[in-house]
């Protein structure tokens, strides 16, 4: 099936940041050993995630950097910027 962004669970809020997805990620992921993987993997993730959802690609690769990610605002399943590629 498809991934949908929309389907994690980022909380009771409006709206999110890749960081915020990052971290749902991370600390859910892999079920057995949350947080084992390494940033650059994390993000990674949310890269597929993104691209899968037909989010268009940045100028530049996410960066495994916490607070540019949390610079980057999803709404309504979308970012507020392109994703990177």
């Amino acid at each position: 099936p498809d991934l949908i962004i929309s389907d994690y669970r980022l909380g009771n809020v409006q709206q999110a940041s890749l960081g915020d997805m990052v971290f749902v990620i991370a600390s859910t992921m892999p079920k057995e050993a949350p947080t084992s993987l390494s940033l650059a993997t994390y993000v990674d993730i949310v890269a597929f995630l993104l691209e899968r959802n037909d989010v268009p690609p940045g100028e530049a690769d996410l960066a495994a950097d916490v607070a540019a990610l949390r610079a980057v605002m999803m709404t309504a399943g979308r970012t507020s910027a392109p994703a990177a590629r």
